[in-house]
């Protein structure tokens, strides 16, 4: 999922930049296992850490959970102070949906981010203007809001296609897990046209995102954090999905694309004909616009930049001060009660993931066995040719060797054969 993708990306910079990282997770299974694996990125599992707030620079936080242990070293800090000597780390609240149907990216345990945050950031304007009513507005005032805009890694700018761009698309992907029908009418025209289209994601192949995948296509349909990817790369990008879009990226659509998080929310529904002709109409402006943006871009949405920004500007407050008596109670309790749905979650998407592969499984055996069924019926239908053959060729020699009996049964044959015998005598005795 995104928030997965982001942490491990952030994880990563952050230790090619120099820091050293743990990242704690509420469960560690599946596809995004191998991911932070395959990074080098240490992750725990669990609610907890067996370490004390004072051993972090920064604690970067998804979806509002905090160490239970973050919890009580924090409630004694707001009754006794912050102990000589020591420096609170920089909280930063990380919010990545603007969507209700994400309540897990809204602030939604009340004033733990207007008590602890030293900065709240935002994957867009979109997001910040709409979890803006979430907070008491009173206790936020002082707190810094940046916009991260879901940065991509450095690493996607060193496959840039800055000059070296094909004089038509002759590759595309769909990058989605939800490839909208007009996308896929539209994609069958493009392969009329002799394009070929990859579909990656849960209606094609399912695979990670990388640079080496990116620098395969000439252009890419997609929208959110792949709209990055092929930003930091100079490829031309379609923003269009499951909430229609803007075609491809350009000087007139941008500001609004990146409003919304390049989610394509706030664009239109085309046709698949509009789409097919404007990726290939549109082919040689999109290139030309990528590659005079490609400087501007690797900075304002490179994540090393980014971060580096970011952490340069943030302190750690010097006090905190839970709101009200009972708060650190309460507050346990949300955590608690935050942490074991997460694992709840977990399993529910990791079910959905087996029933897919059984699924799977089930369509590839259930194509097998009507292949097959389409083999036999090809053998029953050579069978029955045969067999047919078979009983034409016995009715055949049975009617020859009725002939044959009366030619033997008649007068002539008799007679003919009583004249000729003699000789055939001779003939044995050699005279």
């Amino acid at each position: 999922m995104g928030s997965t993708m982001v942490c491990a990306q952030v994880a990563e910079e952050l230790q090619r930049m120099g820091a050293s990282v743990v990242v704690l997770a509420s469960s560690f299974t599946g596809p995004a296992r191998s991911v932070f694996e395959n990074k080098g990125i240490h992750v725990k599992v669990g609610e907890d850490l067996e370490s004390s707030i004072f051993d972090f620079d920064y604690v970067w936080v998804h979806s509002q959970l905090l160490p239970l242990s973050f919890v009580k070293q924090l409630g004694v800090v707001s009754r006794n102070g912050i102990p000589a000597g020591k420096e609170l780390p920089v909280f930063i609240f990380n919010h990545m949906s603007a969507l209700d149907s994400s309540p897990d990216e809204h602030p939604y345990i009340p004033l733990l981010e207007e008590t602890l945050a030293t900065a709240e950031v935002f994957v867009s304007e979109e997001s910040r203007d709409a979890l803006a009513k979430d907070y008491d507005f009173e206790a936020n005032r002082g707190i810094a809001q940046w916009i991260v805009p879901n940065p991509a890694p450095t690493v996607y700018a060193q496959i840039s296609k800055v000059g070296l761009h094909s004089d038509s698309p002759k590759h595309i992907a769909i990058i989605s897990n939800h490839v909208p029908q007009e996308l896929i009418d539209a994609s069958a025209l493009l392969k009329a046209s002799d394009i070929q289209v990859d579909i990656i994601g849960e209606q094609g192949v399912v695979r990670e995102v990388t640079p080496d995948l990116i620098s395969q296509y000439d252009c890419v349909f997609t929208i959110g954090k792949t709209v990055q990817y092929c930003m930091m790369s100079s490829t031309p990008v379609y923003v269009y999905d499951r909430f229609g879009g803007f075609g491809y990226l350009d000087a007139e659509n941008f500001e609004k694309c990146a409003y919304a998080n390049f989610s394509g929310r706030g664009g239109i529904t085309k046709s698949s004909e509009e789409i097919a002709s404007e990726i290939i109409e549109g082919y040689p402006q999109a290139c030309a616009y990528s590659d005079a943006m490609h400087p501007t871009w690797t900075v304002s949405y490179g994540m090393e930049h980014v971060l580096a920004d970011l952490f340069d500007h943030l302190e750690p407050r010097t006090s905190i001060t839970f709101p009200y008596e009972g708060y650190e109670n309460a507050l346990q309790m949300q955590m608690r009660f935050a942490w074991r749905y997460y694992r709840s979650w977990d399993f529910e998407l990791w079910m959905h993931g087996q029933n897919r592969n059984l699924e799977d499984r089930l369509h590839h055996e259930q194509n097998i066995v009507e292949e097959q069924a389409k083999e036999i019926a090809q053998l029953h239908g050579e069978i029955s040719a045969l067999d047919k053959n078979l009983r034409r060729a016995h009715e055949e020699m049975t009617r020859k060797e009725n002939q044959l009996r009366q030619v033997y049964a008649s007068h002539s044959y008799r007679l003919g054969n009583a004249l000729v015998a003699p000789f055939s005598i001779l003939k044995r005795h050699g005279r």
